[in-house]
């Protein structure tokens, strides 16, 4: 079996996803359109084999995703006569940029339940595919939320197709992904730990007219921020903003409030930063809320019964 998987299996060592969200922007002159780099989605990815259908692990499936992958092609609602598509960056053909599109896109849908992903260039639409890994032993078929070894792996791979074509094979690839925790905080107050990642770089403002700002305030420090949104906010934090003082402004401004922004549709929010007069600049930042959970240790996780969610760290 070893000699055999050594033909089949082409296990990569990890690599740091680029991170990525696409940003269309607001209408002319404040549109964007393109992958802005996003540490909130930050993933590791590690290439499992190529060119197998996994089928029968329809209870590991947490979501498919199209691909706005042209691979060469115009896009059928693309102006005939009109070539500017060729020069999208859609229009790659680079398995590794989809591969962190593809990671980048499960983290954002399903954090840390996401540790196996797939891309499929060979169908039309492109897909990305996310999995939970789920122990094929048995009947257990519960999610697991520690990464799988490779033995594991292998296990799960166990009953998938092989493609018939070999030169398909190089456009169906599966990863195994881990998703980064980002900086974390805790904060005595609470007795809890706040994990934060930067949404989008200062380059870029949020303009959200609907934006409910559940705090705000004048922490001195990002932490004082973090620590202030997390009492005063409790648990349904998702974001919090913070300004330094500046040049010109004479105060630091906090701001924090139960919206996730790195869901899809919030890339018709943003505009570039240089756009908008007297804007103090600042970072977005995306926010994970972990009840009495201290640190960010990746050798333990608590379950929050009351939520039915899953943290790394240790209880409180």
């Amino acid at each position: 079996m070893t000699y055999a998987a050594r033909s089949l299996i082409t296990r990569g060592k990890s690599f740091d996803s680029e991170p990525r969200l696409w940003i269309q922007g607001q209408p002319f002159p404040n549109h964007v359109d393109r992958w802005v780099h996003s540490e909130a989605v930050a993933a590791e990815v590690a290439h499992i084999v190529d060119g197998f259908t996994h089928d029968n692990r329809a209870d590991s499936v947490l979501g498919s995703y199209i691909l706005d992958a042209y691979m060469g092609e115009r896009p059928s609602w693309w102006p005939a006569g009109n070539e500017e598509w060729r020069r999208s960056p859609n229009n790659t053909m680079d398995t590794d940029f989809w591969a962190s599109v593809c990671a980048s896109i499960c983290v954002q849908r399903h954090r840390q339940d996401a540790e196996i992903i797939q891309i499929d260039l060979l169908s039309r639409p492109a897909k990305c595919h996310c999995y939970a890994y789920t122990s094929p032993e048995g009947n257990d078929h519960n999610i697991s939320h520690t990464s799988p070894s490779d033995t594991q792996l292998m296990r799960w791979l166990h009953g998938s197709t092989r493609l018939v074509t070999p030169a398909n094979r190089t456009w169906l690839k599966t990863y195994a992904i881990h998703p980064k925790l980002g900086e974390s905080r805790f904060v005595a107050g609470v007795l809890s730990t706040i994990f934060y990642a930067e949404l989008l770089p200062s380059d870029y403002y949020l303009m959200d007219t609907n934006r409910v700002i559940s705090y705000s305030s004048h922490a001195a420090t990002l932490g004082d921020c973090i620590d202030e949104a997390a009492v005063q906010v409790g648990s349904g934090l998702q974001y919090v903003r913070y300004a330094p003082i500046a040049p010109g402004f004479a105060v630091a401004v906090c701001e924090a409030g139960t919206i996730d922004y790195t869901r899809s549709e919030a890339g018709l929010l943003w505009v570039p930063s240089d756009h908008v007069a007297g804007l103090q600049e600042s970072t977005f930042y995306h926010v994970r809320y972990c009840a009495n959970v201290r640190g960010g240790s990746e050798r333990s996780l608590v379950w929050d019964k009351a939520t039915d969610r899953f943290c790394n760290g240790d209880p409180v």
